[in-house]
């Protein structure tokens, strides 16, 4: 096993302790988090490889939906992919930490200050 995949591994551990099982929900709330806010099943799914691919993806974007931190947006006539617009909460920015803490990244002191986009001030 690489070093990233045993750090991918350390990261859905982290997940499922969390989470109940849910081994991609962190990798998805930070991805969400890293993102400009609008996220497509598609998209996500692609930017985050196989796996988790896009069956996970998309039961991790359900919940968040039903949790009220993710809102769909309204489609465009004829537009076929479905598009989430991100919630402000704190949630975006402990998936960050927490996958940051998994995967032994060292944040600067400036970067954690800062609130994740679409956090409260």
């Amino acid at each position: 096993m690489s070093n990233q995949d045993a750090r991918r591994e350390s990261l859905r551990d982290r997940s499922r302790a969390l989470f109940g099982g849910a081994q991609y929900r962190l990798e998805v709330g930070a991805a969400i988090a890293d993102s400009d806010g609008i996220v497509c099943i598609k998209d996500l799914a692609e930017m985050l490889g196989d796996p988790p691919g896009t069956g996970s993806v998309n039961t991790e974007l359900k919940v968040l939906e039903r949790s009220g931190l993710l809102q769909r947006a309204r489609r465009e006539r004829g537009e076929r992919r479905v598009y989430l617009l991100r919630c402000e909460s704190g949630y975006w920015k402990f998936c960050q930490e927490a996958r940051d803490a998994a995967l032994g990244v060292r944040r600067s002191p400036a970067r954690r200050a800062k609130s994740a986009p679409g956090d409260a001030a």
